[in-house]
């Protein structure tokens, strides 16, 4: 069952969570969960409101969050369960790889400056080593 969930920090959770659940539990395992963002008149974006993948960056689909952090669930519409139907699909189509392939471009960018610093500090050493009168070779 897709519910929306009101924590108790602000944010709003949609996602999937077995009827069971519902009842009181000290833990509430959401299923591919996404953030509502934005959505009010007063918002940055004019109210627009859409969803962002929760756990794009994690290996599974699963948050759990303590009944004690929740305020309150409820069923959504016909038209934002839709919504939500299709932005995870876009996510786990689309976004996720996107972000696991820029990610893995960063750390080669941080990879490439680790051997650019290695590379910087022996060349630095070599001049010291040439001012203080040695041969300016590093062993």
């Amino acid at each position: 069952m897709i519910k929306i969930f009101i924590l108790t920090n602000g944010y709003e959770l949609i996602g999937s969570v077995d009827d069971t659940e519902l009842t009181y539990q000290e833990i509430y395992n959401i299923t591919d969960p996404m953030y509502i963002i934005g959505g009010r008149s007063d918002d940055y974006n004019g109210g627009a409101m859409r969803l962002r993948d929760a756990m794009m960056l994690a290996e599974e689909d699963v948050l759990s969050i303590p009944h004690k952090f929740v305020v309150t669930h409820f069923r959504p519409s016909k038209t934002m369960i839709a919504y939500y139907t299709r932005a995870i699909e876009f996510s786990k189509q689309h976004t996720r790889p996107e972000i696991e392939e820029q990610i893995g471009s960063a750390i080669k960018g941080l990879d490439g400056a680790l051997v650019e610093d290695e590379e910087q500090t022996a060349r630095f050493s070599a001049i010291i080593a040439k001012l203080a009168g040695g041969s300016g070779n590093i062993h």
